[in-house]
């Protein structure tokens, strides 16, 4: 067995399946967590260390498996945060920009998509919904008339991922809202 898979079956036995499925907002199904990730319902088998579904790229995969590891359990604040009030936020806010702000100004939400995480109309921009593209993570998406655009983060983001981890989830998920995936 590899040391990353050592690693996990370590961290599940300690931490508890249940607890684990409590804290990400999953559902324990024998050796399976169930819970919905951008839109689609997928499980990890905790035993085989095996995703269900073959769309998910690496980057989705280590996203899921650093959302169990730090997923805190902790509800919302409803507080919102810019990327760049993130810890080293600023470091990775250029390509940020490049990668998610600008498609989101630029391209049309896809309206079965924002369905799809439970979106909710929020009275910022022209246009905006919370989302949740993890069941216990939600995030915000602006856009006004004049081409600009935002993504925010709820304050209790931290709690469940690093700043690293909420950038691929940021660009993933504008991907995914304006069918860039």
């Amino acid at each position: 067995m590899s040391p990353f898979k050592n690693a996990l079956k370590e961290f599940i036995f300690y931490a508890g399946r249940h607890r684990i499925a409590e804290r990400t907002g999953g559902k324990l199904c024998g050796d399976k967590i169930y819970l919905k990730y951008l839109g689609q319902n997928i499980y990890f088998d905790l035993t085989r260390f095996t995703f269900s579904s073959l769309k998910l790229d690496e980057f989705d995969k280590t996203l899921i498996i650093r959302y169990f590891y730090q997923a805190s359990g902790f509800p919302p604040k409803n507080r919102w945060l810019s990327f760049l009030d993130l810890p080293e936020g600023m470091h990775h806010y250029q390509p940020f920009i490049y990668e998610a702000l600008k498609p989101l100004a630029e391209k049309a939400f896809l309206p079965e998509r924002l369905s799809s995480l439970n979106a909710v109309k929020l009275a910022f921009g022209s246009e905006s919904y919370q989302i949740y593209p993890l069941p216990r993570l939600p995030l915000a998406v602006i856009k006004w008339d004049n081409q600009k655009s935002q993504v925010l983060f709820d304050q209790v983001c931290l709690s469940y991922l690093k700043t690293v981890d909420l950038y691929v989830l940021g660009i993933k998920t504008v991907n995914y809202l304006t069918g860039g995936i």
